[in-house]
C-alpha cells in the first residue's frame, strides 16, 4: 500500500506574520535584496506569489524598498542582488508546483 504525504502550505496570520517579517528583514539586515541597498521603508516580498502557490517560508521572503514594492510585478523572475544563481526561488517553485 502506498503511503501519501500531503505537503503543507504555511500561512501565517497576525502576530506570527509580524514575526516572521521581522525575521526577514533581520536576515537581510533591512537590505534591499533586489537593488542592495538600504531600506528606509521596508517591505516583505513574496518570491513564489500567494497567487501562484506560494507560501509564508522565509526561504519565499525577501526584503525589499516600498518603491520596489510597489512594482512587485517587475519582480517576478528577478534574481536577488545577492544571488549570483537563484536556484533558491527556482527549488521554491518547483515545490510549490508539487502542492
Amino acid at each position: 500500500m502506498k503511503t501519501f504525504f500531503k505537503k503543507i502550505k504555511i500561512k501565517l496570520k497576525g502576530k506570527a506574520w509580524k514575526k516572521r517579517v521581522l525575521e526577514c528583514f533581520e536576515r537581510d539586515n533591512y537590505i534591499d535584496q533586489y537593488t542592495g541597498k538600504k531600506c528606509c521603508s521596508p517591505h516583505c516580498h513574496h518570491r513564489v506569489f500567494v497567487s501562484q502557490g506560494g507560501d509564508d517560508r522565509l526561504e519565499n521572503l525577501a526584503t525589499c524598498e516600498w518603491e520596489t514594492h510597489a512594482n512587485h510585478g517587475d519582480l517576478k523572475d528577478k534574481p536577488l542582488f545577492f544571488e549570483g544563481d537563484d536556484s533558491v526561488i527556482q527549488g521554491l517553485k518547483e515545490y510549490f508546483n508539487g502542492l
